[in-house]
C-alpha cells in the first residue's frame, strides 16, 4: 500500500470509526428528540385542558359565591327576632293574603315552632270562607310571595246555609270553608 493510500485509509478510518461509534448515539438522540416532541405536545394538550378546567373552577366559584350570598338573603325568611314575633308576623301576612284574595277570615291559630337545623319552622292554621275562584288566587299568592311559605295541610268543604237563610234545610251555599296550615322559616337564635 502506498503512503497516500495508507493516509487516505487512515483518514477514512479516522472519520468512519467515530461516525460509526456516534451513529447509535445520534440515532438515540434523534429518538429522544422525537419522544420529547411527543411529550411536549401531550403537555400542551393537558395544559389547554387544565386551562379550561381553571376557567370552569372560576365560574363555579362565582356561582358558589352567589349562592352563598343568596343563602344569607333574608327576604325569603319570616322576619322576627323570636319565634313569637315571627309567628305574629306570619299570622298578619297570612291574614292579608287571604283577605286580598277575597276570603273572609273565620279564625287564625299560631302553631308551635319547630327547630330545623339553623332555622325555625313557623306555622299558622287559618280558617276562612271563599269562593272557589278566590281560593285559587289565595293559594297562588301564599305559594308565590316572599317570604317563602308552604301549605302543609289543606281541608276544603262546602259551606252549609242555615235553614232560615235558604228556606230549605241543609242546602249548600256558594262558598267554601277552607282550613289550611301555612308555614315558613326564620333564622333560629344563635347560641351564645
Amino acid at each position: 500500500m502506498t503512503k497516500s493510500a495508507s493516509r487516505s485509509l487512515a483518514l477514512a478510518l479516522l472519520v468512519l470509526v467515530p461516525l460509526a461509534v456516534a451513529l447509535p448515539a445520534i440515532s438515540t438522540l434523534l429518538g429522544w428528540r422525537e419522544d420529547v416532541k411527543q411529550r411536549l405536545e401531550l403537555a400542551n394538550q393537558a395544559l389547554a385542558k387544565y386551562g379550561d378546567q381553571a376557567g370552569r373552577v372560576a365560574a363555579l366559584k362565582e356561582t358558589l359565591s352567589a349562592l352563598a350570598s343568596s343563602a344569607d338573603d333574608d327576604r325569603y325568611l319570616i322576619a322576627g327576632a323570636t319565634d313569637a314575633l315571627a309567628s305574629a308576623a306570619l299570622q298578619t301576612h297570612a291574614k292579608q293574603l287571604v283577605e286580598a284574595g277575597g276570603g273572609n277570615i273565620q279564625s287564625l291559630q299560631i302553631l308551635p315552632a319547630k327547630a330545623e337545623a339553623t332555622l325555625s319552622r313557623i306555622g299558622v292554621r287559618v280558617q276562612f270562607t271563599a269562593r272557589s275562584e278566590d281560593l285559587q288566587r289565595i293559594v297562588y299568592s301564599i305559594e308565590t310571595t316572599a317570604p317563602l311559605l308552604t301549605i302543609d295541610a289543606l281541608e276544603i268543604r262546602q259551606e252549609r246555609l242555615s235553614a232560615g237563610a235558604s228556606g230549605m234545610d241543609g242546602q249548600h251555599g256558594g262558598n267554601l270553608v277552607v282550613q289550611l296550615e301555612v308555614s315558613g322559616f326564620r333564622r333560629a337564635e344563635q347560641a351564645l
